[in-house]
């Protein structure tokens, strides 16, 4: 799960979009986006999504 939400946040940048998009709630997208910035050691969407493009994760 974690994998489509950086894939979709690639490409949006709406917690809400994404939420739509992978039918969740935007609660569970808030969490997945917190667990992947303290993976990436970042403190934003934004850091996450350059260092997911860097790692080549997307």
């Amino acid at each position: 799960m974690k994998l489509q939400v950086i894939l979709e946040l690639s490409k949006v940048n709406s917690n809400k979009t994404i939420a739509l998009n992978l039918e969740i709630s935007i609660k569970k997208i808030k969490y997945h986006i917190k667990n992947i910035c303290d993976k990436l050691q970042v403190h934003s969407k934004e850091y996450a999504k350059r260092k997911a493009s860097i790692r080549k994760f997307i």
